[in-house]
């Protein structure tokens, strides 16, 4: 019998698993992209499937999951979707094949960050946790912790300089920055906590403006121990959402201080950039 002919037995739920966190909850391109019915794909995992060698090779093109990983008998704990506060489970969504990629990318670089760091907490993170109940007691120690300086605040000569200082500022104390192309329709930014390597990833599809403000209001959601996505930025300050509001007051006490703004007459100056959604706040 050939080799690619040969047959074996493979979990289903480890080929729900590498479907799901492909392709979420769009069962159809998954089909499609197999070139099977959707049927087949429930059929396979309803029980576990004998297949062919050339049927595994082919979930593995597909579903990006090394051969290895698709014959475990059950799914890795360490590559189980991260659990986001406000976000359905994965597998029933149907986000857009390249934000359940970013997700996915992220995560293994987190892990291997855990990994290298031997298991030890972010003691930055750890610190911000005490203030979690008072956005600009947070924002004061983060400026304190992190250096941050009016210089700084001006240094950079356009808004991607800028996001640049922020980032690397953030990367000087274990917080994992990244950043990843996906649908803005799905999501500008988003936090996956973890008390030894949090990590922050931004849409490079957004404006350099606004993924300052998304860099620190995702870093809100780590200080207060959320995984989180976020779509837009409500900054109606009447908003039922008491964690957004947090997380953009927080974001603008860090990019825009009291004594800054009041200094400016709470008008723009133009001096630093910021996305031009938070400006009507302040007019």
């Amino acid at each position: 019998m050939a080799l690619s002919r040969q047959t074996l037995i493979i979990s289903a739920a480890t080929l729900n698993w590498a479907r799901k966190t492909r392709f979420g909850g769009n069962i159809r391109e998954a089909a499609k992209k197999l070139g099977v019915t959707e049927q087949d794909i429930l059929e396979w995992e309803r029980a576990d499937p004998t297949i062919t060698l050339t049927q595994l090779k082919k979930f593995s093109r597909i579903y990006k999951r090394h051969i290895s990983v698709l014959l475990l008998p059950t799914p890795p704990k360490s590559l189980e979707p991260p659990k986001f506060r406000t976000l359905p489970d994965i597998g029933v969504i149907e986000l857009d094949t390249r934000t359940l990629w970013a997700i996915r990318q992220a995560q293994e670089v987190q892990n291997l960050s855990i990994y290298l760091k031997e298991d030890q907490p972010n003691e930055f993170i750890q610190e911000l946790q005490k203030y979690r109940n008072d956005a600009k007691k947070l924002a004061d120690r983060v400026t304190n912790l992190l250096g941050i300086t009016e210089e700084i605040r001006f240094k950079g000569k356009n808004s991607y300089e800028q996001l640049n200082i922020w980032k690397n500022l953030l990367g000087s104390v274990g917080v994992l920055v990244l950043e990843h192309s996906f649908p803005i329709k799905d999501m500008r930014a988003f936090a996956i906590f973890n008390e030894i390597a949090p990590a922050i990833v931004l849409n490079s599809r957004d404006s350099d403006n606004a993924r300052v403000f998304s860099l620190y209001h995702e870093l809100a959601h780590l200080a207060l121990g959320q995984s989180e996505v976020d779509e837009d930025f409500n900054l109606d300050l009447r908003s039922n959402t008491q964690v957004e509001v947090f997380c953009n007051a927080f974001s603008a006490a860090i990019l825009i201080p009291d004594e800054i703004l009041n200094a400016k007459g709470g008008k723009w100056k133009g001096c630093f950039h910021l996305p031009r959604t938070l400006f009507r706040c302040w007019q």
